[in-house]
């Protein structure tokens, strides 16, 4: 039979390896924590595409950019490592906004170089864009945890943020009792939301309004008429398009709550590089005669 004090002994030894090898490192304070479970990296990067640093504070619709370098644990098979990434973005209270769980597959290999050191950037572009459950002025927090899929080794980052305002200089809406939260351009080309409005001659693009509201409710839909009208800088028209859209409503609320409309300037057989087309877009509740008036500018390249 063990005795007590052999117990106490035991149970402090247990502890102490773990606190070995479960160590915390502030890299940033109160801004990044890594928890090192037997992986360990020299180098961690946390910035946004168009920023070259993390200062806490990323622009809503940005992408961020993380870089795990120099990751040491590894397990080696046949000079082969095996990682793999899982992300979750929670809101202030908690709440799970994204999760995302082996961003590498399933059983992806790594070709191995330096005994258990993985000397490369392990995630150098995860497209983890600020948009879909994110809103200006909240604050959020990113868990990302690098695992050895052939052991129990893992790395663990929690990083805290804030997402101030990115605002696009060319698009104005003009609100006359329909509301948003958030609005912006969108290239499904370039995955990223627009700031400078320069786009190429056959770009797609989507303008999105998130959260609409102060529409009317008839027989379960809100029904919104769209009218585009495409000009150049001196207001001739090019292009003239009449829209519906129809959304189904419960409780006097529609489904989906954000209106996401395609512009489709590959229609726009006269336009060319080095022009700036004028897209005028007015969105009128029928059941009532609140609308939402919006301009932009977009200035087309090669």
């Amino acid at each position: 039979m063990i005795s007590r004090s052999t117990l106490l002994i035991l149970s402090l030894l247990f502890v102490s390896i773990n606190m070995l090898f479960a160590q915390e490192t502030e890299l940033i304070p109160n801004k990044i924590l890594l928890t090192k479970n037997g992986l360990d990296a020299s180098a961690i990067c946390v910035s946004a595409k168009s920023r070259g640093s993390f200062d806490g504070i990323f622009k809503y619709g940005e992408q961020l950019l993380i870089d795990f370098e120099d990751l040491d644990g590894f397990t080696k098979v046949e000079n082969k490592y095996y990682p793999n990434i899982d992300i979750t973005l929670l809101s202030k209270k908690g709440d799970t906004i994204r999760h995302r769980t082996n961003l590498y597959g399933l059983d992806q290999e790594v070709i191995g170089m330096y005994g258990t050191l993985l000397k490369l950037p392990i995630l150098p572009y995860y497209p983890l864009l600020l948009t879909e459950g994110i809103y200006t002025g909240k604050e959020y927090t990113l868990l990302c945890t690098v695992r050895d899929t052939k052991s129990d080794n893992k790395l663990q980052m929690k990083m805290d943020f804030k997402v101030s305002p990115n605002p696009n200089p060319h698009l104005t809406i003009k609100k006359k009792g329909l509301s948003y939260s958030e609005a912006y351009l969108y290239s499904s080309k370039n995955e990223t939301i627009l700031i400078d409005n320069t786009i190429h001659k056959n770009e797609a693009l989507l303008l999105t309004l998130k959260d609409i509201d102060g529409y009317s409710v008839k027989d379960d839909r809100a029904t919104f008429a769209l009218d585009f009208t495409y000009t150049d800088e001196s207001g001739n028209i090019i292009l003239e398009e009449q829209k519906q859209l129809t959304s189904g409503c419960k409780d006097d609320k529609v489904i989906e709550p954000n209106i996401t409309l395609p512009i489709r300037l590959f229609e726009i057989e006269n336009i060319q590089p080095g022009q700036t087309v004028i897209l005028n877009l007015k969105i009128s509740d029928k059941n009532s005669d609140h609308l939402y008036d919006i301009s932009t500018k977009l200035f087309i390249e090669e």
